[in-house]
């Protein structure tokens, strides 16, 4: 639930900006939520070969799938938030926004690309701690991220 909360969080820290602003987000979302599949590409086969790994107690292996994870986690984030900011005016297009709308939603999608590539990692470090049975840090982690969009949302957008 955690991890998709943030685009619930934008939705209601722009409330006040009016109906563009909420219409910018709104479009967005299901681009979001095609950003963060292609971040679990790498998650979904991290969680298995690791596992795999830590039942056969083989670390060479261990450090070898964490490290290819989260380099490819984050060279699969870089790539794709680079493309988001790179492309964010065809996005809104195909999207059919116009005007204030486009505006405001090339807007979100370029800071998103500028301050989120935490959310690419994100799942394949989740991968790694589930792996080795620890949930608890993964739903700690995600509470500070969500507290942390909640707190800054405020402060990011309205100063």
């Amino acid at each position: 639930m955690l991890d998709n909360a943030y685009r619930v969080i934008d939705q209601q820290a722009v409330q006040w900006l009016g109906v563009e602003a909420q219409a910018a987000i709104a479009s967005t979302t299901f681009v979001l939520i095609a950003y963060y599949a292609l971040y679990s590409i790498m998650s979904a086969g991290t969680l298995a070969l690791l596992s795999r790994a830590i039942g056969s107690k083989d670390t060479k292996s261990q450090q070898a799938f964490m490290a290819n994870a989260l380099i490819g986690a984050l060279s699969i984030g870089l790539c794709v938030l680079s493309l988001s900011a790179w492309l964010a005016p065809m996005t809104v297009q195909l999207l059919g926004l116009t005007g204030n709308t486009a505006e405001l939603a090339q807007a979100y999608l370029r800071w998103h690309a500028f301050s989120c590539l935490a959310q690419a990692v994100m799942p394949s470090l989740e991968a790694i701690f589930i792996a080795y049975g620890r949930a608890q840090p993964v739903f700690w982690l995600q509470l500070l991220a969500t507290t942390l969009n909640i707190v800054l949302n405020p402060v990011c957008i309205y100063h």
